[in-house]
Parts: structure tokens; C-alpha cells; sequence
């Protein structure tokens, strides 16, 4: 899949919206593009971009952290987790429309997310949690499992 912003690189960062979706007209340069102008209700959109025009996304959107990436899970822990999404809360792999029902699976995913982290003893706030949060249900390794869930084909 090629990025969204820029046409030319692979997607490398998927983003799941819950209150705003960006809408970038093909052929505009990133850097000249007014973010706050572009924002509009559209829950549940999906957005794909390369680690560049990701960066400058991040970096350039209101309320958005250019350091999502700092605070993540490791591979192995992001592979058990989902694996417990799978069994315990199949309702976030919903690949409708319905913006109710959008924001019903993402408190469910917070939801799910704050009692592991707590369980595990690492209550996390803020932004930090919001890093966690992206980095388990807004990968390349949550799409992939959400296809695989969608059409049947359960490991």
C-alpha cells in the first residue's frame, strides 16, 4: 500500500481516527498543507503514510506527538496482547462504518489496554498511553490480524 500524502513509499504507519479524519488533495506538497484547515468530522477513517509524510503529520498536527514512537511495545509482548484481543474482545476487529460504533470499540480497546497495563503493574496516563494504545491496535500487526479475523482465518 503507498502512502496517502505522498504517493511513492510504501505505508508504514496506519492510523485509525476516532474524531477527525485529514483529507490531503493529490499532488499537494506535505509541508504546505494547512492541517487545522483539513480537519472534519469523519469517525472511524483510516489513514496510511510513510515514516516520512508520518513525521510530518505528527509534526505537524494539532494535538498529535511527533514522538509516538518512543514509547511502544515489544514485539513479542504486542504478539501476546493481541492474542487476548482476539479471545477477549473480538469487537476490535469492526471494520464498519458507524461512527457509534467506532467509538463503542475504541473505549473498549482503551478499556482492555488500561486493565492489562494494570494487571502487569504499569499504570500509564497521557500520552504515554496513547503511544501504547496506537502502537497495539494501529499497526501493520493488528490490520493484519483484522483481516485474517474478518475473513475466518483464525491461527
Amino acid at each position: 500500500m503507498l502512502c496517502e500524502m505522498c504517493k511513492e513509499r510504501e505505508a508504514m504507519v496506519h492510523l485509525r481516527t476516532t474524531s477527525a479524519e485529514i483529507e490531503v488533495e493529490e499532488g499537494v506538497d506535505p509541508e504546505s498543507v494547512d492541517v487545522e484547515a483539513l480537519m472534519k468530522e469523519a469517525v472511524g477513517s483510516e489513514r496510511h503514510f510513510c515514516e516520512e509524510c508520518a513525521d510530518k503529520f505528527f509534526a505537524s498536527a494539532p494535538g498529535m506527538n511527533s514522538t509516538r514512537s518512543l514509547i511502544c511495545f515489544s514485539d513479542a509482548y504486542r504478539r501476546r496482547l493481541l492474542d487476548k484481543v482476539e479471545a477477549e474482545v473480538p469487537e476490535a476487529f469492526y471494520e464498519g462504518e458507524d461512527p457509534n460504533r467506532m467509538r463503542e470499540v475504541s473505549e473498549k480497546e482503551m478499556e482492555f489496554l488500561r486493565r492489562e497495563l494494570e494487571r502487569e503493574g504499569l499504570p500509564v496516563e497521557g500520552d504515554a498511553f496513547l503511544m501504547l494504545w496506537a502502537n497495539l491496535f494501529c499497526g501493520a500487526e493488528f490490520y493484519e490480524r483484522r483481516d485474517r479475523f474478518s475473513s475466518g482465518e483464525r491461527d
